[in-house]
């Protein structure tokens, strides 16, 4: 174990020590007084640590917060927490949460927005009660060009995982946005998705109601005679009953699909000889 090293007289920012206090396990407390006049027992590794060392008794930070109000004035502001968070994310890798999807893969925040004035000078007018920073180019920096005051909606939709399509408008967006554009029910346009449908065809308006479109389904079901028109394999052999509308999905051509051929099938463009070896499969898989 080493020596202690006496820390008397000597000076730590605004901190001065005066003499030993006394000793708290393996923690030694020293008799230290402020610039500002404060007296306190402050651990002496407290003092002499690189990083994060204590300077005072916390009157050197609020001086700095009240200089940083009379340089912007916006500490408090929505869009000073944003300015800071998406440096944070940037350049803080003891951010676990965000660090590995920011500065973790390369983002980076500009050297030019490092003051808050000269973001805000490029930002502030644009800015509304509500909306957060976000990057146009996802993949881009938080850089002059790159960035806009979003809402949360609008955020979701530019997201690295989200599926993009065109709109019935002509706009490359996302699906749910393409939806939106459309006046058609997402969870529509996700079914739509599931059965196969040509993009182009994804936003065509529905001309029926969920009531109709179930009896409809139920209807041509039973026309089939209750079997799939892929495999022909009756919906009993599958352990569904005829009328149980929500295992039998309509593929592009208008028929109704068992959900084997769903799988299997993968609602690619199918031919005949293709359907043909899709009926013999399953078939003697339900022999």
């Amino acid at each position: 174990m080493g020596q202690l090293i006496d820390l008397t007289g000597r000076t730590f920012v605004r901190w001065k020590v005066r003499g030993l206090s006394h000793k708290e396990g393996k923690t030694y407390y020293w008799n230290c007084v402020c610039d500002c006049g404060t007296e306190r027992k402050v651990p002496g590794r407290d003092l002499t640590r690189k990083v994060k060392s204590s300077k005072s008794c916390g009157c050197l930070q609020s001086e700095e917060n009240s200089e940083r109000m009379k340089i912007h004035g916006m500490s408090g502001h929505p869009a000073y927490c944003s300015w800071q968070q998406a440096r944070d994310r940037c350049r803080n890798p003891n951010n676990e949460e965000a660090w590995p999807m920011y500065g973790g893969r390369g983002i980076k925040f500009s050297e030019a927005w490092n003051d808050f004035s000269a973001f805000w000078a490029e930002m502030g007018a644009t800015w509304k009660k509500g909306l957060t920073l976000d990057r146009i180019d996802v993949n881009g920096n938080y850089e002059p060009g790159n960035c806009r005051w979003a809402t949360a909606e609008e955020q979701a939709s530019n997201r690295r995982d989200n599926r993009m399509v065109t709109a019935s408008n002509g706009e490359k967006t996302t699906l749910k946005r393409a939806a939106k554009i459309a006046g058609i029910p997402y969870a529509t346009v996700q079914a739509r998705v599931r059965y196969g449908w040509d993009e182009k065809d994804l936003f065509l308006p529905s001309t029926r109601t969920g009531a109709q479109a179930r009896l409809a389904h139920i209807d041509k079901l039973k026309s089939q005679g209750g079997k799939c028109a892929c495999c022909g394999v009756d919906s009993k052999e599958h352990k569904r009953v005829l009328g149980q509308h929500k295992k039998f999905s309509e593929d592009k051509f208008g028929n109704l699909v068992c959900s084997k051929c769903i799988e299997l099938l993968q609602w690619s463009d199918y031919d005949a000889k293709l359907i043909e070896r899709l009926k013999m499969f399953i078939q003697g898989q339900t022999d």
